[in-house]
């Protein structure tokens, strides 16, 4: 019985090996014939967002949006410094709210360069209105419109929209800075044409920033 416990016990552990080996061969085999993929450090790439469209076919004439601000009288045109040095802001405001806020308000715009925008705007008028009928929403075209009333190119923005997240939009944002105090500005797009006569903002500037 020792012996038949012990020959049983050999078997069993040469069995073992056996079995172990043979496994061992067949990943050796799998490893062989599918070796294994090298580690990379790629990370993913995003494609880039597709610039909006500069012509679309025209759809018939398009809309004009001709808006003017009012213009102010002479002792209104310059704002009167505050009382105090502390201007009042809201008491869950952070404490710059007031610079923040500049570009939402314009200044009063002076009978004289008030005058003065609405001419450029009327003449600007008819070209946006053809280069919208024409289906032409490139941003060089409606820099020469904006160059083309006597403007010099120091004084003229466009830009195309900003794509939204569903698809890029046609269309050219403008402007044109008249002096210190007065903006000719507007928007070009499929169908409408946007033409604001108005005053800078109390950043001293025409456009009103889309990050804002």
């Amino acid at each position: 019985m020792t012996l038949l416990r012990g020959g049983a016990l050999a078997g069993a552990v040469v069995l073992a090996g056996v079995v172990a080996t043979g496994c061992a061969a067949r990943v050796d085999e799998a490893g062989a014939s599918l070796p294994r993929a090298p580690l990379t450090t790629a990370f993913p790439t995003t494609t880039p967002t597709t610039p909006p469209p500069t012509f679309v076919p025209p759809n018939g004439p398009c809309q004009t949006r001709f808006e003017v601000a009012e213009a102010a009288e002479a002792a209104e045109a310059t704002p009167a410094p505050p009382t105090s040095g502390r201007v009042r802001v809201p008491a869950d405001a952070p404490p710059n709210h007031v610079d923040n806020n500049r570009w939402k308000h314009r200044a009063p715009l002076p009978l004289g360069p008030h005058a003065a925008a609405v001419a450029v705007a009327e003449r600007l008028r008819p070209v946006l209105e053809r280069l919208c009928g024409s289906g032409d929403f490139a941003r060089e075209s409606t820099l020469s419109a904006l160059t083309g009333t006597g403007r010099a190119a120091d004084e003229v923005y466009a830009w195309p929209f900003d794509p939204p997240l569903a698809e890029p939009t046609p269309g050219v944002v403008y402007g044109i800075h008249l002096g210190d105090r007065a903006c000719v500005i507007g928007s070009l797009r499929p169908g409408e044409v946007l033409i604001r006569v108005d005053g800078t903002t109390r950043e001293g500037t025409c456009h009103e920033p889309s990050s804002h």
